[in-house]
């Protein structure tokens, strides 16, 4: 495993309580399911071979592949590192997590591959699909340690005052938000890089970020233009970014960790040999550092 040196103190040694007493949660308002078009989470959820999909999920991802034929293995990538991230935070000091679009619960739930490393993880989940958020409080741990909300990543402020988000703020302690293969459903005119400076700007000191992206690196304009043209038929537009693109979202609170903004295979296994076929597709991304004001 590489050791990035993130943190050069861990949250165990902040002096921090081991209890953790959020206020209760407000009640959620049900909002009506829509099983008429392909959801981005039951997409997802059958590119990594999952259950929770239906025959329209199936139809928009086999139309995804034809135009990517690599997708299932760049899924599966950017789970091995959205798992090995949340392992080496943890062995780190970390044990607070905010998992932005969450989606469906996966074989192993954030919250079970921190739990394993340390008694202090808190994990909140954050989806804005309806359904996500059913099958969360059914199926992950929700308790004390975890929560599930439903909400929106283009409404921060929502997220950031929730009343058990803003318990774990409360503890002064690093953070680690997870954002894997969210902001690729946040149009420019949403202004994703306002996003990440309003989260920058709620963390405290030493947090970090877990972040992927669906990358246009590789790809030709018309298979961009197909990709986006299937998800315009689900639950959420995507928008496909560059490499440089996807740097250009981090303002500078954000210090990029080497190997920085990459393929996010890099971040847990050597370069492929010479000569070996790179992904059709890939998702990008990295650890990035909460800079002191």
């Amino acid at each position: 495993m590489k050791d990035l040196s993130i943190f050069a103190t861990s949250a165990a040694q902040s002096g921090s309580k081991a209890g953790f007493n959020p206020d209760p949660p407000a009640p959620a308002v049900p909002r009506r399911l829509d099983f008429t078009k392909a959801g981005v989470a039951r997409v997802y959820d059958y590119l990594r071979n999952g259950q929770d999909n239906f025959a329209v999920d199936r139809a928009a991802a086999t139309a995804l592949l034809k135009q990517a034929p690599d997708l299932k293995k760049s899924v599966r990538d950017n789970r091995e590192f959205l798992t090995w991230a949340v392992e080496y935070l943890t062995t780190r000091g970390v044990s607070l997590f905010l998992d932005l679009g969450c989606g469906l619960p996966a074989d192993q739930n954030i919250y079970e591959i921190a739990a394993r490393l340390t008694p202090r993880a808190r994990v909140a989940y954050v989806d804005n699909d309806p359904m996500v958020a059913i099958h969360g409080r059914a199926l992950l741990d929700i308790g004390e340690a975890t929560t599930m909300i439903e909400a929106d990543i283009r409404d921060p402020g929502k997220i950031l005052g929730d009343p058990y988000v803003a318990s774990m703020l409360r503890r002064n302690e690093p953070m680690a938000v997870l954002a894997a293969d969210v902001f690729p459903f946040v149009e420019e005119a949403d202004d994703p890089a306002a996003i990440l400076a309003q989260l920058a700007a709620a963390l405290p000191e030493g947090s970090v970020m877990v972040h992927s992206h669906l990358s246009s690196d590789g790809l030709d304009r018309r298979q961009i233009m197909a990709i986006e043209e299937v998800y315009a038929g689900t639950s959420a537009r995507v928008t496909l970014r560059s490499s440089e693109q996807i740097r250009g979202l981090l303002n500078d609170r954000w210090e990029i960790i080497a190997p920085g903004v990459t393929e996010v295979s890099r971040w847990i296994e050597d370069p492929p040999p010479p000569g070996e076929r790179s992904r059709s597709v890939k998702y990008v991304g990295g650890i990035v550092r909460l800079r002191p004001l």
